[in-house]
């Protein structure tokens, strides 16, 4: 909002991408050491991806949207391809080792996550608020958490499903109308002592 032209999201949605971001650090949470560099490259690349985004949604759309999409796929592949190769990543491939499993996630990675993903992503940023697109940042986790139950069988505790819920109410948060009102503490603790 603090771009020329920008407007300044709703308390509500601030919440909402408080609460889903707290969801996504409790899914992640395994309380070991952190790495400084990896932590710094991750916070880097989300950084960078924002500024992008806030930046592809003021420009003019490409006069052939899949296209340009599929020039920034393959640029951004060649440059991991190529920072991999200088780090000598390719004397750890081994092409014996890849079994169909790893290979069908490679194609789901390729067609959901990239193709189907990215082009839904380009839409939203021209279609709805950043707040609405920045949800994926937390839905995103909570869908690989449900793809680990469904496809691989993983089993999942109640910390888990408690993470899912806060990302999901951060979601809600995001996306409700603009003229829903919030119930106040005591009638929602009511609410859910009816629940109960």
């Amino acid at each position: 909002w603090l771009r020329p032209g920008g407007a300044r999201p709703a308390g509500r949605v601030l919440l909402g991408v408080g609460v889903g971001l707290v969801g996504v650090a409790m899914l992640g949470g395994g309380g070991g050491r952190i790495d400084g560099a990896g932590l710094l490259a991750l916070f880097g690349s989300t950084l960078g991806w924002s500024l992008g985004s806030l930046w592809m949604r003021g420009r003019p759309p490409a006069p052939a949207p899949i296209a340009a999409m599929a020039l920034q796929m393959l640029v951004g592949g060649a440059l991991l391809l190529g920072l991999g190769l200088l780090r000598g990543e390719a004397a750890s491939l081994h092409l014996a080792a890849v079994t169909t499993r790893s290979l069908l996630g490679l194609v789901y990675l390729a067609l959901a996550g990239s193709l189907a993903g990215y082009t839904i992503y380009q839409w939203l940023l021209r279609a709805t608020s950043p707040a609405v697109v920045s949800t994926y940042a937390c839905v995103n986790p909570a869908v690989a958490v449900l793809l680990g139950w469904l496809v691989a069988g993983e089993r999942y505790g109640a910390r888990t499903l408690s993470t899912a819920l806060v990302i999901i109410a951060g979601v809600a948060l995001i996306v409700a109308p603009r003229g829903l009102r919030l119930p106040r503490p005591g009638r929602l603790m009511s609410a859910i002592g009816l629940l109960g």
